[in-house]
């Protein structure tokens, strides 16, 4: 039997995480804090397979449109904002990248794309194993403020 979702991008990607790491952090072999990696035992890693496989088209969608946003602001920025003589490649990028961070309507475009939905379609062993790293994700590692909209929307669909 089939469980059937509507989940947005945002609460995809943070399964997609949950799914893929811990929470907490480690160090790798430079030295560096790098996210520790979940390992799933018995039938869990190819259950995370099968949710990654039914998402990806999806999200791949969706961050090739959020690339074309991207690249059009900064396409237009470029033409508004020529780079000065004396000015460093480093500092004219920098200052277009604060500039869009302030844009308010490509925010706005991107903030869109993050909360479209996607129709899901999980067997029932995908949907228990989502929902159990999902469960003890937030009991130890718990979520920011910023991600109470995300939160609730997972919290409803897991239901």
């Amino acid at each position: 039997m089939e469980k059937k979702l509507k989940l947005s991008y945002k609460a995809i990607a943070l399964l997609k995480f949950i799914l893929t790491f811990t929470g907490e952090k480690e160090l790798n072999e430079r030295g560096q804090e790098v996210n520790s990696p979940r390992r799933l035992v018995g039938e869990e890693p190819s259950q995370r397979r099968h949710f990654i496989k039914n998402t990806n088209e999806f999200m791949e969608g969706q961050d090739k449109k959020r690339e074309v946003l991207l690249d059009k602001a900064k396409e237009s920025w470029k033409k508004k904002n020529k780079k000065n003589k004396d000015e460093a490649e480093p500092v004219y990028t920098k200052r277009m990248e604060n500039e869009l961070n302030r844009d308010e309507k490509l925010i706005a475009d991107i903030t869109k794309l993050n909360e479209e939905i996607s129709d899901l379609n999980l067997t029932e062993k995908t949907f228990e194993v989502v929902k159990k790293y999902y469960e003890e994700f937030s009991t130890k590692i718990g979520f920011t403020v910023g991600d109470d909209d995300t939160v609730e929307e997972i919290i409803n669909a897991l239901k």
